[in-house]
Protein backbone atom coordinates (compact mmCIF):
# COMPACT_ATOMS: atom_id res chain seq x y z
CA UNK A 1 0.00 0.00 0.00
CA UNK A 2 2.81 2.40 0.90
CA UNK A 3 4.52 1.69 -2.44
CA UNK A 4 1.50 3.03 -4.27
CA UNK A 5 1.34 6.20 -2.19
CA UNK A 6 5.01 7.19 -2.09
CA UNK A 7 5.47 7.67 -5.87
CA UNK A 8 2.54 10.13 -6.29
CA UNK A 9 3.66 11.94 -3.11
CA UNK A 10 7.21 12.36 -4.42
CA UNK A 11 5.97 13.58 -7.81
CA UNK A 12 3.58 16.06 -6.17
CA UNK A 13 6.31 17.20 -3.76
CA UNK A 14 8.69 17.76 -6.67
CA UNK A 15 6.12 19.77 -8.63
CA UNK A 16 5.15 21.95 -5.66
CA UNK A 17 8.79 22.54 -4.72
CA UNK A 18 9.71 23.45 -8.32
CA UNK A 19 6.82 25.92 -8.46
CA UNK A 20 7.83 27.41 -5.09
CA UNK A 21 11.47 27.80 -6.14
CA UNK A 22 10.44 29.28 -9.49
CA UNK A 23 8.18 31.89 -7.91
CA UNK A 24 10.18 32.73 -4.73
CA UNK A 25 13.78 31.79 -5.44
CA UNK A 26 16.12 29.08 -4.23
CA UNK A 27 17.47 31.04 -1.25
CA UNK A 28 13.98 31.50 0.18
CA UNK A 29 13.42 27.74 -0.24
CA UNK A 30 16.62 26.97 1.70
CA UNK A 31 15.55 29.35 4.48
CA UNK A 32 12.11 27.69 4.59
CA UNK A 33 13.67 24.21 4.81
CA UNK A 34 15.99 25.27 7.66
CA UNK A 35 13.18 27.04 9.51
CA UNK A 36 10.83 24.07 9.21
CA UNK A 37 13.57 21.69 10.43
CA UNK A 38 14.15 23.82 13.53
CA UNK A 39 10.39 24.05 14.06
CA UNK A 40 10.11 20.26 13.73
CA UNK A 41 12.77 19.68 16.38
CA UNK A 42 10.99 22.15 18.67
CA UNK A 43 7.59 20.47 18.17
CA UNK A 44 8.98 16.99 18.86
CA UNK A 45 10.87 18.27 21.92
CA UNK A 46 7.82 20.06 23.25
CA UNK A 47 5.54 17.08 22.74
CA UNK A 48 7.84 14.62 24.51
CA UNK A 49 8.31 16.87 27.54
CA UNK A 50 4.58 17.65 27.71
CA UNK A 51 3.73 13.93 27.55
CA UNK A 52 6.29 13.12 30.24
CA UNK A 53 4.60 15.59 32.61
CA UNK A 54 1.16 14.07 31.95
CA UNK A 55 2.18 10.45 32.44
CA UNK A 56 0.04 10.06 35.58
CA UNK A 57 -3.19 10.94 33.77
CA UNK A 58 -3.12 9.31 30.35
CA UNK A 59 -6.25 9.68 28.25
CA UNK A 60 -7.14 8.96 24.64
CA UNK A 61 -6.94 12.67 23.93
CA UNK A 62 -3.40 12.95 25.26
CA UNK A 63 -2.24 9.81 23.45
CA UNK A 64 -3.54 10.82 20.03
CA UNK A 65 -2.65 14.46 20.57
CA UNK A 66 0.92 13.67 21.62
CA UNK A 67 1.40 11.15 18.83
CA UNK A 68 0.17 13.68 16.31
CA UNK A 69 2.66 16.27 17.57
CA UNK A 70 5.50 13.79 17.05
CA UNK A 71 4.30 12.91 13.53
CA UNK A 72 3.88 16.61 12.72
CA UNK A 73 7.36 17.39 14.01
CA UNK A 74 8.87 14.63 11.89
CA UNK A 75 7.01 15.94 8.84
CA UNK A 76 8.39 19.42 9.57
CA UNK A 77 11.91 17.96 9.55
CA UNK A 78 11.42 16.41 6.09
CA UNK A 79 12.49 18.97 3.47
CA UNK A 80 9.71 20.02 1.13
CA UNK A 81 6.69 22.24 0.85
CA UNK A 82 4.05 19.49 0.77
CA UNK A 83 5.45 17.83 3.90
CA UNK A 84 5.28 21.19 5.70
CA UNK A 85 1.65 21.63 4.65
CA UNK A 86 0.85 18.13 5.94
CA UNK A 87 2.77 18.85 9.15
CA UNK A 88 0.73 21.99 9.81
CA UNK A 89 -2.49 20.02 9.27
CA UNK A 90 -1.37 17.20 11.61
CA UNK A 91 -0.25 19.62 14.35
CA UNK A 92 -3.55 21.54 14.14
CA UNK A 93 -5.55 18.30 14.38
CA UNK A 94 -3.42 17.15 17.32
CA UNK A 95 -4.01 20.46 19.07
CA UNK A 96 -7.76 20.11 18.55
CA UNK A 97 -7.77 16.49 19.74
CA UNK A 98 -5.68 17.23 22.81
CA UNK A 99 -7.39 20.44 23.95
CA UNK A 100 -10.99 19.94 22.84
CA UNK A 101 -12.58 16.65 23.80
CA UNK A 102 -13.09 15.24 20.29
CA UNK A 103 -13.69 11.65 21.40
CA UNK A 104 -17.14 12.42 22.79
CA UNK A 105 -16.62 11.58 26.43
CA UNK A 106 -14.33 12.73 29.16
CA UNK A 107 -11.97 9.78 29.41
CA UNK A 108 -10.09 11.26 32.36
CA UNK A 109 -13.23 11.38 34.52
CA UNK A 110 -14.10 7.84 33.42
CA UNK A 111 -10.67 6.63 34.53
CA UNK A 112 -10.91 8.43 37.87
CA UNK A 113 -14.44 7.14 38.52
CA UNK A 114 -13.43 3.61 37.55
CA UNK A 115 -10.42 3.63 39.90
CA UNK A 116 -12.55 5.05 42.73
CA UNK A 117 -15.14 2.30 42.21
CA UNK A 118 -12.41 -0.37 42.31
CA UNK A 119 -10.99 1.11 45.53
CA UNK A 120 -14.43 1.08 47.22
CA UNK A 121 -15.00 -2.49 46.06
CA UNK A 122 -11.68 -3.63 47.47
CA UNK A 123 -12.33 -1.91 50.80
CA UNK A 124 -15.69 -3.63 51.14
CA UNK A 125 -14.20 -7.00 50.21
CA UNK A 126 -11.45 -6.81 52.84
CA UNK A 127 -13.97 -6.82 55.68
CA UNK A 128 -15.12 -10.36 54.78
CA UNK A 129 -11.66 -11.96 54.64
CA UNK A 130 -10.94 -14.39 57.46
CA UNK A 131 -7.31 -14.98 58.33
CA UNK A 132 -6.66 -18.62 59.28
CA UNK A 133 -3.43 -20.16 60.47
CA UNK A 134 -2.96 -23.93 60.36
CA UNK A 135 -0.56 -25.46 62.85
CA UNK A 136 0.47 -29.05 62.36
CA UNK A 137 1.30 -31.06 65.42
CA UNK A 138 3.61 -34.00 65.35
CA UNK A 139 1.89 -37.24 66.34
CA UNK A 140 3.80 -39.46 68.78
Amino acid sequence: MLKFLIIPYLILELLITAHFVDSNGFLFYVVEVLFSAVLGVAVVGFSTTANAREISRITLNSIFGGFGYVIGGILFMVPGILSDILAVAVVIMSFLIKNFNLFGRNTQNYTQNNSQNNTKYKQNDNSEIIDVEIIEEEKK
